[in-house]
Order: structure tokens, then sequence, then C-alpha cells
């Protein structure tokens, strides 16, 4: 009889291949299952996110260069209104990026909200069609301000404090290593011979700052 298959033992890049077929908030679902999916997860999660910037601003770039160089004609221009959901978009971006990016970096968490990014794509992928007109961006934007407010509330209320904890402890699990290593180390020169101290250095060299041969 043949054994029972486990998905997480597939390859990594089988696993990206399967979990491209789902949306960003089921992938966010899955980094639950164990930590290798956690690691796949929260790495294409991470990616997702700065893709999505990336896109808004191609879309709005091109976009901007179609609208009259003249701010009168730009306000009633056919695509005035793209500029104003997409500009209202930037805004939100920004403010997720202020949220998450500084502990991304920091290697201490992904992109966490999937929900997120698949109606920030979703917007981007109805704005990529210019043939007819986009709603008002306060209609439009409304599930996304939604989203993303209750999103960033919840990572700086609950998940930040845990971020912060686990920055203190392995702020000071450095600070003591490195102080077992100084304590521990010989005090010589720099050049590496314990015989060689610093006061031996400086009574070999004249008034000048020359070095003296040793003999």
């Amino acid at each position: 009889m043949a054994e029972a298959f486990n998905i997480i033992y597939l390859p990594e890049h089988i696993l990206i291949k399967i979990f491209s077929y789902m949306t960003y908030n089921e992938i966010s679902e899955k980094r639950e299952v164990c930590q290798s999916f956690n690691r796949v997860c929260s790495r294409e999660l991470t990616k997702a996110f700065v893709r999505v910037d990336r896109l808004h601003s191609q879309i709005q770039k091109n976009i901007k260069s179609q609208l009259p160089r003249k701010e009168s004609e730009r306000r009633n221009h056919a695509l005035s209104r793209f500029v104003d959901v997409l500009s209202a978009m930037e805004t939100r971006l920004s403010l997720l990026s202020m949220t998450y990016t500084k502990y991304i970096d920091l290697d201490l968490c992904c992109f966490i909200p999937g929900k997120v990014l698949d109606e920030l794509y979703q917007l981007l992928r109805r704005l990529q069609n210019t043939d007819s007109q986009p709603p008002r961006s306060y209609d439009l934007l409304q599930s996304l301000r939604d989203l993303s407010t209750m999103a960033m509330e919840h990572f700086e209320e609950f998940i930040v404090p845990i971020l912060k904890a686990q920055m203190n402890d392995c702020s000071q699990s450095l600070y003591f290593s490195a102080s077992a290593t100084s304590s521990a180390m010989p005090l010589t020169s720099t050049l590496g011979s314990p015989s060689f101290t610093t006061n031996s250095f400086t009574s070999s060299m004249d008034m000048s700052g020359t070095v003296k041969p040793p003999f």
C-alpha cells in the first residue's frame, strides 16, 4: 500500500506555483500550517506588496503622461478621475509602507494583510481599463480604506508590542555576548602581539612621531 503523501514536503518552487492560484488572503491564512509554509507564504506576501506598489506607480505614470500640461485643462479631462483615485491610493500605500516596512526590513515580519493586497490588485486592474469612468475616489476606495485601517490598527495594537519585545531581547543578547567576549580578550595593541603594548610603541617613537626601530 502506497504511503500517504504530505504536501508540506514538496519543493519550495512547487509550493510557490500552487500558491500562485490562491488569493493573497488565502496565502496569508496558509502561514499557520507549518514553519515552511510560513516562510514561503511570508516571502510571497511581501513580494506582492512590493509589486503592487510598482504597478501603481506604472499606471499612475502612464495616465499622467496622457493628461494635458495645463492644470485648468486637466480638471475637465476624461482621465482626471483616474488621477484622483490613484493619488488617494498612493496615500494609502504610503501609510501601509510606513506601518510595515520597518519591521519587514528587520526581518521580523512580512506584509501580513492578504485581504488588503487582494483589494489593491483588484482596484489597479480596474484602473488599467480607461474605457469607462471609475466611480468617485471616496466611493471606489471605501473598502480599501476600511480594510487597510483595520489592518494597521490591529498591527500597531497587538503585533508591534510583540515585535518590539523581540527586538529588545535580541539587543540584550547581543550586548551580553559582546560584553563576555570583550572581557575574555587580553589587553593587547592593535598590532596583535601581547608584548607589543601601547606604551612600548610610544617609547619607540621620537618627538616628531617617526617610529624608531626597537634595536
